[in-house]
């Protein structure tokens, strides 16, 4: 198979090379979101997988330190728990 490295048609020649160009930055585009995506799913399983594997839950925790007055000390920021957004009217 030959490759057409002077474009052959009724347009000109720097018309088929923008074409060209166009397709070649589009599919390398197309394979840096491939690998990303694939980067955060892979990522997000390990994170599940180690929890999983540690028997410890994703919840918030209750953790003292060995230098305050025996207090637990909560390791969660307050109002960690989700609320809904509030109802738009029309």
């Amino acid at each position: 198979m030959e490759l057409h490295w002077r474009p052959v048609g009724p347009e000109p020649a720097p018309t088929y090379w923008q074409r060209r160009a166009v397709v070649a930055v589009g599919v390398l585009l197309l394979l840096l979101l491939l690998l990303f995506l694939r980067a955060v799913l892979t990522s997000s399983d390990a994170g599940e997988e180690r929890v999983a594997a540690s028997g410890a839950s994703p919840s918030p925790t209750v953790s003292s330190s060995a230098g305050s007055s025996g207090s637990p000390q909560p390791s969660a920021s307050p109002g960690s728990t989700p609320c809904a957004p509030p109802a738009l009217t029309a």
